[in-house]
C-alpha cells in the first residue's frame, strides 16, 4: 500500500509565487500556501535561514521546509517546499520525522521534480522503539506545550536546527486528530498566524522575543525548567511506545484534536496499568476534561465492563448515581437491575441506590423488574403509612395518582408533609389528582393567596370546571391576587365556563382591578354563553369604556353597546346593574336653538328623557361620549349594528350644534373612504347628507 503525498514549490519570480505543484489546488489553499511559504518576517536572522512549518488546510496538512535564497539578487527571497498530506493518511505514518528526507532545496529554474507527487510505500515506513532522540530535552517542551494548552508556546533560540527533529517527534506522538490541528514553525521571525489563530508552537530568534511577545494575544515564553516529579518523566521511559500509540489512536478517535486533551489521555493510559485504582479518580478526570459529546469509547470502557480497568460494580453504581451529569449518558436503571440479578448487589443495596438516585435519575419503571410498581407502593403505604419514609423520594410522583388521595386522612397529612419538604414537586398534577379523588386535603394544602392556587385554577380551567364543587370555586375566587394574575397571563386560553364565572363571582371593582386591556376583555366577553351573566358583563364592560377605565375605551364600547341596548330594549337589565353605567344624556349646547328640520327618517328628540327609557338614555350617552372624548369615528359606527340604533343616534345628534358637526365629520370621512358603513347605515347616511 502506497501513501501519495502531493507537493508544491514556492519561490521568487517577479514576486513570491507558486512555481510548481503536483496537483491542482483550491483558491483558498493557494492563498494560504502563498502567505505561509513566504519569509516569516522582514529581517533575516543568520541562525534562521532554514526552518520547517506545519499547519492544517481544509483537507490536507501542510508540512513545509523553507530555505533562504541567498543566490537571488533581491533580498528576502526564499524557497519553500510543502508536502500536502491528506488527513486520512496522517495517522498512517508512525514517525513523521521520516518525511524530512523528502525535502530538497531547489535549484533555480529546475522545478520539474516538484511536479510529481511523492509515493511512500507504507510497508517501508519504520516504527522506532523510542519516543524522542533526547528525552531530557523533550520533557520540558512537552510540559510547556500541554500544560499551557490554551497559549502560544514561544521558544527563544539562536538557531532552528536545534529543535527541528524534536518538534516533529512531538508532533508524531500525537493521535491523528491532534496531528491534523497542531501548528508549528521552527523559524518564526515574526508571530506566525493562520486564519486569525496563532500557531501552537513557534521557535523565534532570541533578539526578537520582545517584539513577538507583544504581538501575541496569549503567549507562554518557554523555559527549560522542569519538575522531574511530573508525570511526563515517568510515562515515556517506562511505557511501550507501541502500546501508547495504540491507546491514543483508538481512544483518541472520538476525542477532539485539542492540546488540552493530550495529558488526560496519557493519564488514562497510565491508570490502565494500576491495580485497585479508584473509580472516582478516573471518572472525575473524564467528567472534568471531556465534553459530553466526545470520548464515547473511553467512557464506554470505564463505565461498562471493559478490559482496561477493573472496578467493583458497587463502586461504579455509587459514583454514577452520585454524579447526575455522568449518569445522564447511562441507563442506570437497567444497570442497577442487572447488578441485582447478577448478585453483584443485594436487595438492600438496590433500594439504597434507588432512593439515593431519586426519580430524576431513575425512572419509576425500574421497579417493574422486581415487581414494585407505583400502585404496589400505594398499596404498601395503605397497609402501613411508615412505608412512606421508605419511598419518600417517590412521593412526588406517587402523589400525582388520585388513588393515593383516597387513603385515610391521617395518611394524606403525612404525604402532604413529605411534599412540603420536597424541592421537586409537580403541583399541577398533584392538585389534579386531589380534585379527581374529591379529597378535602386540598383545603389544608392551599392557604390564602398561596401560589399553588394558580395550579388549581389552571386545572379547573382545563377541565372547564367539570366535577368541581362550589367550595372549590369559592376557594379560587376568594384568592383574588392569584386569580387575577392567572386571568392576566392566560386570557386567551380561558374556558367558556371560566369566563362565565369571572362575571358571576367578581363585582364591578374587582373586575376593573384585574387590569386587562380592551382586546383581552373582548376575548373573555365573547366566550360568555349565559345570557343572565352576559347582561351584567356587557354593562360592566360598557361602563369601563364610558368611564375610560382602560387605555383604549372606544373598541370596548363598540363590542358591548349593541348587547346592552338589546338587553335594555327587552327589559333584561335590572336596576342595580343599570346603576353601574355612567349615563350622560344631556345635550351639549345650552344656547342651541331647537333644530326642527327633521325628515321622515330623523324624528325630533325631546330634551328630557324619562329615567325608564334605558334605550334612549344609552343611545344619547354613546353619542355624547364619542363627541366629548373625540374617540375614533369608526368605533362609533361599529357600535351601531342596526338600523334602529343608527337612526336613533343620528336623530339625537341632529338636535344640537356639536352633534351636527359630529355627523358632518362622519359624512366627510366616509366620502374620503376613511370609514366603513354597515348596510343598514348606508341609506341613513344618504338622507343625513340631505339634512345637513
Amino acid at each position: 500500500m502506497k501513501i501519495q503525498i502531493e507537493q508544491t514549490l514556492h519561490g521568487y519570480q517577479n514576486g513570491h509565487q507558486l512555481l510548481m505543484s503536483s496537483s491542482s489546488l483550491s483558491n483558498d489553499a493557494k492563498k494560504t500556501l502563498l502567505v505561509q511559504s513566504d519569509l516569516s518576517g522582514s529581517n533575516i536572522d543568520e541562525g534562521f535561514k532554514i526552518y520547517i512549518t506545519g499547519y492544517p488546510l481544509a483537507t490536507h496538512f501542510a508540512f513545509s521546509k523553507t530555505w533562504y535564497a541567498d543566490e537571488m539578487k533581491r533580498p528576502g527571497c526564499v524557497w519553500t517546499q510543502t508536502l500536502l498530506i491528506q488527513f486520512s493518511d496522517l495517522g498512517k505514518i508512525p514517525d513523521l520525522d521520516q518525511l524530512l528526507q523528502y525535502f530538497k532545496r531547489p535549484v533555480k529554474d529546475e522545478y520539474a521534480d516538484y511536479s510529481f507527487p511523492i509515493l511512500i510505500d507504507k510497508e517501508n515506513l519504520r516504527n522506532s522503539n523510542y519516543y524522542f532522540d533526547d528525552l531530557t530535552k523533550a520533557l520540558p517542551l512537552l510540559n510547556a506545550i500541554y500544560s499551557n494548552y490554551d497559549k502560544t508556546i514561544i521558544l527563544p533560540a539562536f538557531n532552528t536546527l536545534e529543535y527541528e527533529k524534536i518538534v516533529v517527534q512531538i508532533w508524531s506522538n500525537q493521535w491523528p486528530r491532534l496531528r491534523r490541528n497542531f501548528s508549528f514553525c521552527t523559524g518564526a521571525l515574526n508571530l506566525k498566524v493562520i486564519d486569525g489563530q496563532e500557531f501552537d508552537f513557534q521557535v523565534v530568534p532570541v533578539r526578537n522575543i520582545g517584539s513577538i511577545e507583544k504581538q501575541s494575544i496569549n503567549s507562554y515564553i518557554y523555559s527549560d525548567e522542569f519538575e522531574q516529579s511530573n508525570n511526563w518523566s515517568k510515562l515515556f521511559p517506562e511505557s511501550s511506545k507501541n502500546s501508547l500509540r495504540k491507546f491514543l489512536w483508538f481512544y483518541g478517535s472520538d476525542v477532539k484534536g485539542l492540546r488540552k486533551n493530550y495529558q488526560p489521555l496519557l493519564e488514562l493510559f497510565k491508570f490502565s496499568g494500576i491495580e485497585n485504582l479508584s473509580f472516582s479518580l478516573v471518572s472525575t478526570l473524564l467528567s472534568n476534561v471531556f465534553d459530553k459529546d466526545e470520548g464515547a469509547l473511553i467512557k464506554k470502557e470505564i463505565y461498562n465492563v471493559g478490559t482496561l480497568f477493573s472496578f467493583a460494580e458497587r463502586e461504579i453504581l455509587n459514583y454514577l448515581i452520585s454524579n447526575s451529569d455522568v449518569a445522564a449518558s447511562q441507563d442506570i436503571g437497567e444497570r442497577l437491575v442487572k447488578a441485582l440479578k447478577d448478585n453483584k448487589i443485594n436487595i438492600d443495596e438496590f433500594v439504597e441506590f434507588y432512593l439515593k438516585a431519586g426519580t430524576e435519575t431513575l425512572n419509576p419503571e425500574v421497579w417493574e423488574s422486581i415487581s414494585i410498581q407505583p400502585l404496589d407502593i400505594i398499596n404498601l403505604i395503605a397497609r402501613d403509612n411508615r412505608m412512606i419514609s421508605v419511598f419518600n423520594n417517590e412521593i412526588p410522583f406517587i402523589c400525582s395518582i388520585s388513588k393515593i388521595w383516597e387513603l385515610p386522612f391521617e395518611t394524606q397529612l403525612i404525604l402532604f408533609g413529605e411534599l412540603e419538604k420536597s424541592n421537586d414537586v409537580n403541583w399541577e398534577s398533584i392538585i389534579q389528582a386531589i380534585l379527581e379523588s374529591k379529597s378535602s386535603i386540598l383545603f389544608h394544602l392551599l392557604r390564602n393567596n398561596d401560589q399553588r392556587i394558580y395550579f388549581l385554577i389552571q386545572t379547573c380551567n382545563k377541565s372547564d370546571f367539570r366535577n368541581v364543587s362550589d367550595e372549590i370555586v369559592a376557594l379560587i375566587f376568594n384568592n383574588k391576587t392569584v386569580l387575577k394574575d392567572f386571568i392576566r397571563k392566560n386570557c386567551n386560553s380561558l374556558s367558556g365556563k371560566f369566563c362565565n364565572k369571572i362575571f358571576q363571582n367578581l363585582n364591578y371593582y374587582h373586575l376593573y382591578s384585574i387590569g386587562l386591556d380592551f382586546s383581552q376583555w373582548k376575548v373573555i366577553y365573547n366566550k360568555i354563553n349565559d345570557e343572565q351573566i352576559k347582561v351584567f358583563a356587557s354593562c360592566a364592560l360598557l361602563s369601563f369604556a364610558f368611564n375610560r377605565k382602560i387605555l383604549t375605551p372606544a373598541p370596548l364600547a363598540a363590542e358591548c353597546f349593541d348587547d346592552v341596548y338589546n338587553f335594555a330594549k327587552n327589559s333584561k337589565i335590572h336596576y342595580e346593574t343599570w346603576q353601574i353605567l355612567p349615563i350622560d344624556a344631556v345635550e351639549q349646547d345650552d344656547d342651541d336653538a331647537f333644530y326642527a328640520f327633521f325628515s321622515f327618517f330623523f324624528s325630533p328628540k325631546k330634551a328630557d328623557v324619562p329615567s325608564w327609557d334605558y334605550c334612549e338614555l344609552i343611545i344619547r350617552t354613546l353619542v355624547n361620549k364619542f363627541i366629548k372624548f373625540r374617540w375614533p369615528l369608526q368605533f362609533f359606527l361599529d357600535s351601531l349594528k342596526t338600523f334602529e340604533t343608527t337612526q336613533s343616534a343620528f336623530s339625537y345628534a341632529l338636535g344640537f350644534k356639536k352633534g351636527r358637526r359630529f355627523l358632518k365629520e362622519i359624512i366627510i370621512n366616509g366620502d374620503k373612504g376613511k370609514l366603513k358603513f354597515r348596510s343598514c347605515q348606508i341609506e341613513l347616511i344618504k338622507f343625513l347628507k340631505e339634512e345637513l
